[in-house]
């Protein structure tokens, strides 16, 4: 098996503009409190420290939680039956992509849209931002695979409306056998069907 690698551009990085809803103003991604039928606009700046110019492709996706039970920001998939209200349905991105010149700064606009919305608990989700330049390169392996990567960063968003209070719940989906890295694995679906993040969790 030959390894081939391809040089990424990796000479940029990305800055919130902090709102004046943030709840907690000692972290350094978007975590707002909302009101009802209110519009904000978000900004997040895009710098590119480089010599190149950059486009930077802007993704945003709700949170998800992968199989090994870590919290996902960018992964874009279908919602949790038990999600009414996803942070999609009422948030997004203006600008899908940004041509950033060298040594410069863009701003990426996201929309907050909460008309007829109103929910309990947290809505969660990223904003992923992804480089390219003319200059990147894109390898062929032996197998004919071709390959390129990609420097990405991705920023959480977190918005609540009340303070109320979610009990916790869990409930047990299936288990279905499924081969994972050409090894058979049983894989079981357990589900949070509560607004809340769940840490330290137990399975027995």
């Amino acid at each position: 098996i030959s390894t081939v690698r391809a040089d990424a551009y990796e000479k940029f990085s990305i800055n919130p503009i902090i709102p004046d809803n943030q709840i907690n103003q000692n972290v350094g991604y978007f975590d707002l409190k909302l009101e009802p039928n209110m519009k904000q606009t978000l900004e997040l700046e895009v710098i590119n420290q480089g010599n190149e110019t950059m486009v930077s492709t802007v993704l945003l996706a709700d949170a998800t939680t992968n199989n090994n039970a870590s919290k996902q920001f960018s992964t874009i998939k279908e919602a949790d039956a038990s999600l009414t209200t996803p942070l999609t349905s009422f948030t997004k991105v203006r600008e899908g992509s940004v041509e950033v010149a060298p040594h410069a700064t863009e701003i990426v606009h996201i929309d907050i849209d909460t008309d007829g919305v109103d929910f309990d608990g947290i809505r969660l989700g990223g904003i992923t931002v992804i480089a390219d330049t003319d200059s990147d390169k894109k390898e062929t392996g032996a197998q004919g695979v071709t390959l390129n990567n990609r420097v990405a960063y991705t920023l959480g968003v977190q918005t609540r409306m009340h303070d109320s209070t979610e009990m916790s719940n869990l409930n047990y989906i299936k288990t279905e056998t499924e081969v994972i890295d050409l090894n058979a694995r049983f894989v079981s679906v357990i589900q949070n069907d509560q607004p809340i993040l769940m840490n330290g969790v137990t399975l027995n």
